[in-house]
């Protein structure tokens, strides 16, 4: 059974992870196959994912429906979250990191750093998730 909201926030994930990859292929001119799995960089897949769903509810059930508030609100909320919250913990992770060692710390637990996403990260999610809607939609 084709659920389009369900398939464009998949399809959506999958591209803006595959573009991370790409992304730092282009800017550094290195490959790094671990940003599939990175909770961080350019573009959000968060903002991608919520942004998709969000649109192609609004395109299916319609802009003004109880449904498309309810995908709008949830939305800002896990933007609001990748952006802010998960940033401000990559922020402390990289203090404690250093910390950790001032304090010569051998373990091999260390905190992961890069967890939130930069604004320029999530509003280039927003833009992938929505076009990508669009074109599953139109298309």
């Amino acid at each position: 059974m084709y659920n389009p909201v369900l398939f464009a926030a998949v399809l959506s994930i999958a591209v803006a992870q595959i573009g991370k990859v790409l992304f730092l292929r282009f800017k550094r001119s290195k490959w790094d196959i671990s940003l599939l799995w990175s909770a961080s960089g350019m573009p959000s897949s968060h903002a991608a994912a919520v942004s998709s769903a969000t649109m192609m509810t609004g395109l299916t059930e319609g802009f003004s429906s109880p449904l498309f508030a309810l995908a709008s609100i949830f939305s800002l909320l896990v933007i609001y979250d990748a952006m802010g919250v998960r940033r401000a913990v990559g922020d402390q992770a990289e203090l404690l990191n250093y910390l950790m060692e001032l304090r010569e710390h051998t373990g091999k637990h260390s905190l992961v750093e890069r967890v939130g996403h930069t604004p320029l990260q999530v509003i280039a999610g927003i833009v992938l998730g929505c076009l990508i809607a669009l074109a599953l939609f139109y298309v």
